[in-house]
C-alpha cells in the first residue's frame, strides 16, 4: 500500500526503503501540455509560459493523480493559483471540453485523443513539466505452488515464474536514478 501512495503523490522513490526486491522499467517519457482550441491565438505558440495560464479556466487532474503534485509545484514556483474547475484523467474528456470552449486543459502531450483531433492543439508548457511512467513489479518469482493444468511448465519447479505488476507511477524526469529501478530486467 505504501508503494501505491508514493506513486500516487509523486514522491521520490529514494526516500523510501520499500523497493528492495522490486524491479521497474520506464514505459513512457512525456510532458504536460496546455491544450487549447486550434483557432486560439495561443495554438500557434512554440511553448506556453506557465504565467499565461494565470486566470484561465483549467481542466486537469484531480488530487488522486500522481501528476497533480507536479503541476501544483510548477504553479507554486510561478506564484500562480492552480485551481482546476474540471478534473478528470480521461484524455477524451479533456479534448471534448477544450473543443467546446470550456477551458484550457493541462494533460499529457501524447494522449491519442489530442493527436486525433484537428480542432485542438497541445502546446508544451514552459518550463517543461516532464515525467516518466514506470511499470513496477516484484523482482523475484512467487513461491512454487500448484500449477493450473494447462499452464506452461517452468523447468525448475513446474510452475511458471510470476511477475505481477504492482503499480504504474508518474515521477519527475529529474528524479535521481535508483540502482535496479528504471532499467529493463
Amino acid at each position: 500500500m505504501l508503494m501505491l501512495c508514493v506513486a500516487r503523490d509523486g514522491r521520490s522513490r529514494r526516500s523510501h526503503g520499500t523497493w528492495a526486491g522490486k524491479r521497474s522499467m520506464v514505459m513512457l517519457e512525456d510532458a504536460i501540455a496546455a491544450v487549447v482550441p486550434a483557432d486560439s491565438p495561443l495554438a500557434g505558440r512554440e511553448n506556453m509560459p506557465i504565467e499565461l495560464l494565470s486566470g484561465k479556466t483549467l481542466i486537469s487532474y484531480g488530487p488522486d493523480s500522481g501528476l497533480r503534485p507536479r503541476l501544483q509545484s510548477a504553479f507554486d514556483a510561478a506564484d500562480i493559483d492552480f485551481t482546476t474547475q474540471y478534473a478528470t484523467i480521461d484524455g477524451s474528456l479533456h479534448a471534448t471540453l477544450v473543443e467546446a470552449g470550456v477551458g484550457t486543459s493541462l494533460t499529457v502531450s501524447t494522449d491519442r485523443a489530442l493527436a486525433a483531433n484537428p480542432r485542438i492543439r497541445a502546446v508544451p508548457i514552459s518550463p517543461s513539466l516532464t515525467y516518466r511512467k514506470a511499470l513496477i513489479w516484484r523482482g523475484t518469482p512467487s513461491p512454487p505452488g500448484p500449477s493450473p493444468p494447462l499452464a506452461p511448465q517452468h523447468p525448475d519447479n513446474g510452475a511458471p515464474p510470476r511477475h505481477e505488476p504492482l503499480a504504474t507511477a508518474a515521477m519527475s524526469a529529474d528524479a535521481p536514478p535508483v540502482a535496479g529501478v528504471g532499467q529493463p530486467s
